[in-house]
């Protein structure tokens, strides 16, 4: 029988799980019965192209596995190659199938069937009904609607033994070609958040044993992979086991660097301590801050408070060990626009290396979209599901929200303006939200942002606004390696040995006649600046802040 999987990422760097962790659990005799064929591309692909594929390789079934960002996608070459071929039996999975699914399938008659939940343990029990031609419609986790327009629901699937499933790298489909891999530790979450797909379940977290991760760790490490995203919700939900696995990443401090995500509010003494000894470089760390507000916390059934989430991001910043991303999450039911500013404001005073803002996706299969009418939340229909307007929030401040976060990632997530941008923060709660409505207003947040242009509206918005500020920007400007004839460089002079005999240069120790200096008068400082003749380009080389 020939099966098709129709892979879509979000980009070519990401790669799917989805089947290689289904397909490793097959036995020999179901991989000798199948011609497995797999059409791959991003969501920038060429749909006709996937298409053409597709109906080249005539198909007796085909899967997909549907996530917000691939959805439409999907489902619009999906449609086509069904026309071409009505015969054809299309079963689709992932995360978009996590709640009701009769609405879908009745406007998408296409679609054979969809299943809901952890497909491992069941897939080969649904692959040898196909290949029998058994009634594969009653496998648990199928939901359908058969001839006479009837709903069957075959329920949630959850995995029994995740500890003895086959890892997804067992399979000949894992892609070993892309920059970096991922690698569940554990599954579930002890966390209950009504817009995670995960707040509902309710299970134990269950985890796989160390010395089985070491085994894989080994066979990555000897692949050549030097980034592994770990996919567990909280990697510190059991900080004993968050020390252990520490301990272990260790080992491969100087092949690997893993990708985490931690829970701030929960860092016990002795992880914290942990921490602190690591490896520089060992982890890049995703913080899950998403609002700064008990009360939308409680609403939104996050465990932990902000008090201790803050406290908890600011000790991991100020490790130093690591690069920190923060994140905040516009449209929570009673987080106002006013409340997600203040946050804001917080967090670049904390000092993550990034901040990231996005807007509520009210996802299928969470407790906020089973329940919208009661939180108060209107969302799209159509994927991404986003947030339209709760009580606390409205459209208009939602889309605003959305240029305060193009903002950030523009001003804050780029190191050449961070240090500008937090001293202004902090010298002025106001400098943000004035800065924002400027850049609305002038449409710069529409256009294409080039280091260049987004200094050049900086620079003119603190001309008009803050004047004591140029001196710090000129000085961002200059060691960005911008072009000193520009307006945030006119201020700069050349320094010239028989000339500025008034001025003491404080490079004239080890001064190096091959090279050119600058200098830039503040009110309360004077700063130089070497750049070395022999290299391109205008980066200086060296700079000192002398103060007056």
């Amino acid at each position: 029988m020939q099966f098709l999987w129709f892979d879509i990422n979000a980009s070519f760097s990401h790669s799917s799980l989805a089947l290689p962790a289904l397909e490793a659990q097959l036995s020999v005799s179901q991989r000798e019965r199948i011609k497995w064929q797999v059409v791959n591309g991003t969501i920038k692909s060429d749909p006709s192209t996937c298409l053409l594929d597709i109906i080249k390789f005539a198909p007796d079934v085909i899967f997909a596995t549907l996530w917000l960002f691939n959805h439409n996608f999907v489902m619009s070459v999906l449609k086509k190659a069904y026309i071409l071929n009505p015969g054809i039996k299309i079963i689709l999975g992932g995360p978009e199938f996590l709640g009701d699914n009769f609405i879908f399938l009745r406007n998408n008659p296409e679609i054979s069937a969809v299943f809901r939940g952890e497909g491992e343990e069941i897939f080969p029990e649904l692959v040898e009904s196909l290949l029998n031609f058994e009634k594969w419609k009653s496998t648990k986790g199928i939901c359908f609607i058969d001839d006479s327009g009837f709903y069957h629901d075959n329920q949630t699937v959850y995995v029994n033994d995740f500890e003895k499933l086959a890892p997804p790298e067992n399979s000949k489909f894992f892609n070993w070609d892309k920059p970096f891999i991922q690698i569940e530790t554990s599954r579930s979450c002890f966390n209950t958040c009504k817009f995670c797909i995960s707040g509902k379940t309710c299970i134990k977290t269950k985890n796989l044993p160390v010395d089985s991760l070491r085994k894989r760790l080994n066979t990555i490490k000897d692949k050549g992979i030097r980034e592994v995203r770990i996919l567990d919700r909280t990697f510190n939900a059991n900080p004993a086991r968050a020390i252990v696995l520490l301990s272990l990443f260790e080992e491969y401090s100087s092949y690997i660097q893993f990708h985490l995500e931690v829970h701030p509010s929960f860092l016990t003494p002795k992880l914290r301590e942990k921490i602190l000894n690591i490896p520089q470089g060992l982890l890049h760390v995703e913080v899950g801050i998403q609002s700064l507000d008990d009360n939308v916390l409680k609403i939104s059934g996050r465990m932990g408070s902000a008090g201790k989430s803050f406290e908890g991001l600011k000790f991991l910043v100020c490790a130093n060990k690591f690069i920190v991303h923060a994140d905040l999450i516009a449209g929570l039911p009673s987080y106002s626009f006013k409340h997600l500013l203040r946050d804001l404001v917080s967090l670049i005073d904390a000092g993550p290396d990034e901040i990231q803002i996005e807007s509520l996706k009210v996802l299928p299969g969470t407790e906020f979209r089973e329940n919208s009418t009661q939180f108060g939340i209107v969302f799209s229909a159509s994927p991404p599901y986003e947030v339209l307007k709760t009580a606390s929030i409205s459209t208009e401040e939602l889309q605003i929200a959305s240029y305060l976060s193009r903002l950030t990632d523009i001003w804050y997530n780029n190191t050449k303006w961070q240090k500008f941008l937090r001293k202004s923060v902090k010298l002025d709660n106001e400098f943000l939200e004035k800065f924002l409505y400027y850049t609305i207003e002038n449409h710069s947040l529409n256009q294409i942002m080039s280091l260049d242009s987004s200094g050049l509206i900086l620079y003119e918005f603190c001309e008009k606004y803050y004047l004591h500020c140029l001196g710090d920007l000129s000085e961002a400007w200059i060691i960005a390696g911008l072009s000193l004839k520009k307006k945030p460089a006119t201020c700069v002079k050349k320094w010239k040995s028989g000339r500025d005999t008034d001025l003491v240069n404080p490079f004239l120790i080890n001064l190096n006649t091959k090279n050119t200096y600058y200098y830039l008068e503040c009110s309360d400082k004077i700063i130089w600046f070497e750049f070395e003749n022999t290299i391109r380009g205008a980066v200086p080389s060296k700079s000192i802040t002398v103060r007056l």
